[in-house]
């Protein structure tokens, strides 16, 4: 297995700094399975960390930023920032260990920027915008002692059907509740 990992791991550095080459300014990487929902840490790390770090050392090399993503249940920031160092985590569940929004925010907000984690369901399909905004006030509130290290956004993929007035709701809330006044 490893070996066709190590084949796959070529493409994908090549691919990525061909993307910055291209114009892009950041390349997001999907460790999927860098969460407790999916593997042991340790596992993770022996089967997939060593290979994302290569990917995202091309992607710095190439002058990009690197940005990661996974929306599984306690994402391993520590091992994610050991070998990718991401600038920005894109996530909906709090870090592994963390018991909140709240402890997470205490404990990664000054470490990496958390990019979510606004539930996409809930957000783009339940609420009216006043609720998505009122929600989007308690995620920012949550993470103002992170001088920066919060991006607001929806913790995955937007659903198809949502309704985009909730996509408007959010950048207005940014707008009234952010620092992007």
């Amino acid at each position: 297995m490893l070996e066709a990992v190590e084949i796959i791991t070529q493409v994908l550095v090549e691919y990525a700094a061909a993307q910055i080459r291209a114009g892009a300014h950041s390349v997001c990487i999907d460790p999927l399975y860098s969460s407790a929902s999916i593997l042991k840490k340790e596992t993770w790390e022996k089967f997939e960390g060593p290979f994302c770090k290569r990917i995202a050392d091309a992607i710095r090399d190439a002058g990009g930023l690197v940005t990661m993503h996974n929306c599984g249940n306690g994402v391993y920031f520590d091992a994610i920032i050991k070998w990718i160092n991401p600038v920005a985590i894109s996530h909906a569940h709090p870090a592994y260990g963390c018991n909140s929004w709240e402890e997470h925010a205490a404990v990664w907000g000054n470490k990496v920027v958390s990019m979510g984690y606004a539930d996409p369901a809930t957000i783009g399909i339940e609420m009216t915008p006043e609720e998505v905004i009122e929600e989007c006030r308690r995620e920012i509130e949550t993470f103002s002692g992170a001088n920066g290290g919060f991006i607001l956004s929806s913790g995955c993929e937007f659903p198809p059907n949502g309704n985009l007035l909730s996509v408007i709701a959010m950048v207005k809330a940014g707008k009234i509740h952010g620092r992007c006044k």
